[in-house]
């Protein structure tokens, strides 16, 4: 126990008869990885309304496979010639860009490349973002920066080559987008996240791990 003053009975102020200190001299832990697990966390939410497939895929025959990956096609509104279509122009140019209609305006969207997903973390890695509902607005902002081909008449720049060019010019052409969306009305850009998010859904069930080659 601490020392005690005879005169007052309480602890003496400073005492540290029974003190003791840390086990180690390790220091206080960082809050780089919780940042991290927090940043997963919130991505893996944003995709829990799309179906887990591939956990199914893995323990079915082929046969089961080939039925699942049918069925997952169609409740995304895809046949399987426009499937074989899109992993073709996808394999072969590197992206895969669809039109639709907001009102009487034609958007088109561009399938994202491996490089735009680490944009997006490193981004988020250098931001102090604690809120999910942030992290999430800041993912779909990024997300449709790097989709975003053109609404109406009004383009919004790529790469020429996507297979070859330099990573400073995506990163340039990123930056112009980014910034053009921002200046976008709330209404249409909130319109237009959703947008990709269903076009990102449709691309994940072409993709599926564990679908039949052909089908």
């Amino acid at each position: 126990m601490p020392g005690i003053d005879e005169k007052t009975g309480q602890p003496m102020i400073g005492d540290d008869t029974d003190f003791e200190g840390p086990k180690d001299n390790s220091p206080r832990g960082s809050t780089v990885p919780r940042k991290a697990a927090k940043i997963e966390q919130t991505l893996n939410e944003m995709d829990e309304s799309i179906p887990d497939v591939e956990a199914a895929l893995r323990e079915s025959t082929p046969e089961e496979q080939a039925r699942e990956y049918r069925d997952n096609l169609k409740e995304v509104g895809v046949t399987r010639e426009e499937a074989l279509s899109i992993q073709e122009s996808v394999m072969v140019d590197g992206y895969y860009e669809e039109s639709f209609l907001v009102g009487k305006t034609t958007v088109v969207l561009r399938s994202r490349l491996y490089l735009d997903t680490q944009r997006v973390y490193q981004a988020l890695e250098a931001r102090d973002l604690a809120l999910a509902a942030t992290i999430q607005d800041f993912v779909s902002r990024y997300n449709l920066a790097a989709s975003i081909v053109s609404i109406g008449s009004r383009k919004y720049p790529h790469v020429g080559d996507p297979l070859n060019a330099p990573e400073s010019e995506f990163d340039e052409a990123f930056e112009k987008r980014l910034h053009m969306i921002s200046r976008l009305p709330e209404f249409m850009a909130s319109r237009l996240m959703e947008s990709v998010f269903k076009f990102d859904r449709k691309m994940r069930a072409i993709f599926a791990e564990g679908a039949p080659q052909d089908f």
